[in-house]
């Protein structure tokens, strides 16, 4: 069931916490955290969505080729990096954020990562899932830092209007362990 609270209410809240938190009421700053509560929560079921495909993606097509392991991985963005997001990008709003759900599917090789991005992209809808844009890290906009991934942001439409958003990471084993050591050098060396 959707909750009765507008995509302007949630906005809000984003705002609220983007502020320091000394500047604001605290009655405000604790119904914005409810808000952020909620407002992640109501991300869950893209999860589950997009898991069903994919899964059925698996069943058809990727596991008839034998010794093939895709991983995959579901998460919600933690409330401290959605708040640390808002206050680093000032123009950034709750509602705009797009990996508040954010599903990994790590694959065994660069070939197989071109064919699972082909056939996610051949269907632009899927379960209520409408796939927005593809952003691709791997051959279109490569970072400096070398990470490398392909992200499809799809976004899901509830019955009062409000938009939410899945972010879909997929990636090889060798990029998925630089994405994942990278930051922990960094902090060992900072």
């Amino acid at each position: 069931m959707e909750p009765k609270i507008s995509k302007n209410q949630f906005k809000k809240a984003g705002k609220i916490l983007a502020k320091k938190q000394k500047d604001i009421a605290s009655e405000k700053v604790e119904k914005s955290e409810a808000l952020l509560a909620t407002w992640r929560k109501m991300h869950i079921p893209l999860l589950d969505l997009f898991e069903e495909h994919f899964e059925k993606i698996k069943k058809r097509t990727l596991n008839k080729k034998k010794n093939r392991v895709y991983y995959t991985a579901q998460r919600l963005k933690r409330r401290e990096s959605i708040i640390k997001k808002l206050r680093r990008e000032s123009t950034t709003q709750l509602t705009t954020i797009q990996d508040i759900a954010g599903f990994r599917i790590i694959c065994p090789n660069l070939k197989e990562l071109n064919h699972l991005k082909e056939i996610l992209e051949a269907k632009k809808e899927v379960n209520g899932l409408i796939l927005k844009r593809t952003v691709d890290y791997i051959y279109d906009k490569q970072k400096p830092s070398g990470y490398k991934s392909i992200h499809l942001i799809y976004s899901h439409e509830l019955a009062n209007g409000t938009e939410l958003l899945l972010e879909v990471q997929i990636r090889t084993e060798l990029q998925h362990i630089w994405a994942t050591t990278r930051p922990c050098c960094i902090n060992l060396t900072n």
